[in-house]
């Protein structure tokens, strides 16, 4: 699945700051508390959680990782 290793990819790049950037961009207080979590660099490491997390914040989510890592 081409989106899958796309997201796989931007998971495997994506910083634990830049996600809670993003999800504090998008608004979304509930995913961003569980970022900050202590569990969440464990979380970032593990590609099927780092693709649910892209996944589950939509296109507009997707778009902004790609941003901030090109930025990096």
């Amino acid at each position: 699945n081409p989106m899958h290793n796309e997201l796989q990819v931007i998971a495997k790049n994506v910083s634990a700051s830049a996600v809670i950037k993003i999800m504090d961009m998008l608004g979304n207080v509930r995913l961003s508390e569980t970022m900050r979590s202590s569990n969440f660099h464990c979380l970032v490491n593990d590609l099927a959680a780092g693709c649910y997390l892209i996944m589950a914040v939509g296109e507009q989510g997707k778009e902004l990782f790609k941003e901030i890592i090109v930025k990096q």
